[in-house]
């Protein structure tokens, strides 16, 4: 089956909540914090704006098995293709996160899963 990518939603005047750093877009939710309930504040921070692809992707240049992640690498003379089900891909840097051993958030840029991450 072939992945499909959507474009990585505009983040232009969200904001991250201060008491759980959650990522808000306030065209949905506003100035509350879906989760907590907090009201944005001057502790909550702005999210800046969405770099470019080119400038997202530049960064990815080492393998995983040289990262400080190469724990979920495995064994590096082991060529057998991973199972990835279940597996899903940050919208923000499009890292393919483990969800057995990081959850719902991305270790790379601590993005929590949202509806514009992909699922493989």
């Amino acid at each position: 089956m072939a992945r499909t990518f959507s474009r990585t939603p505009p983040t232009e005047g969200w904001w991250k909540c201060c008491q759980d750093q959650r990522e808000i877009n306030p065209e949905i939710w506003g100035s509350t914090c879906p989760d907590c309930k907090h009201e944005i504040c001057d502790d909550c921070t702005d999210i800046p704006a969405q770099a470019r692809p080119m400038q997202r992707s530049s960064g990815r240049r080492v393998r995983c098995e040289n990262t400080q992640h190469a724990q979920h690498a495995g064994n590096p003379t082991n060529r057998s293709r991973t199972n990835k089900r279940g597996w899903w891909i940050c919208c923000q840097d499009w890292r393919e996160v483990n969800p057995t051993l990081w959850g719902e958030c991305c270790p790379d840029c601590s993005h929590l899963k949202c509806v514009y991450c992909t699922t493989l």
